[in-house]
């Protein structure tokens, strides 16, 4: 199993764009980025 899979990766957008990392753990989920993420942003 690869890296991306294991941690389940997500990568959208532009591939020279700038990075934006959203991590879950500090009272909060991966639901958090869903109101910033997605196909309408």
């Amino acid at each position: 199993m690869d890296i991306d899979r294991r941690n389940n990766v997500t990568v959208t957008g532009n591939p020279h764009g700038r990075t934006v990392v959203l991590a879950h753990g500090f009272g909060c989920d991966q639901n958090m980025a869903a109101d910033r993420t997605g196909p309408d942003r």
